[in-house]
């Protein structure tokens, strides 16, 4: 079976598909007083997380990230380049810290606000030296 999606789908995002068989337009009425069964399913999608993605510098830091909020706790490290994405974050206000290697400071992010279907993109994280 194939199905068509016709939907925008968010990298990053977590959906639900929903998979809805029509019945009121699967059954064709013939000429002869039969009846064929010609199935329509109709698909759709929900978004059922958000994201959280950003930038690091100095890259060279590489912090270990964690996004926290009162019933959950997320992490990812962030890639060579300094970039991080934080996938399959449900709604909500999260607290996002980072660890990142010495010499470098850790630093907590407070209050970002996630919403299903969204990633929210984080200012630059500039680390410090203590």
């Amino acid at each position: 079976m194939k199905l068509n999606i016709n939907a925008t789908l968010t990298a990053g995002v977590l959906y639900k598909l929903w998979i809805d068989f029509d019945a009121a337009h699967s059954i064709v009425h013939k000429g002869n007083g039969g009846y064929l069964l010609k199935p329509v399913i109709r698909t759709y999608t929900e978004a059922i997380s958000g994201a959280i993605s950003g930038n690091v510098s100095p890259a060279a830091a590489l912090p270990y990230i964690m996004a926290i909020s009162s019933s959950d706790t997320l992490g990812t490290f962030a890639a060579e380049n300094g970039s991080f994405k934080i996938a399959g974050v449900p709604a909500g206000t999260w607290n996002v810290e980072f660890y990142p290697r010495d010499p470098f400071a850790d630093t907590t992010i407070k209050d970002i606000n996630v919403v299903n279907g969204i990633v929210t993109r984080m200012d630059t994280v500039f680390f410090t030296q203590p």
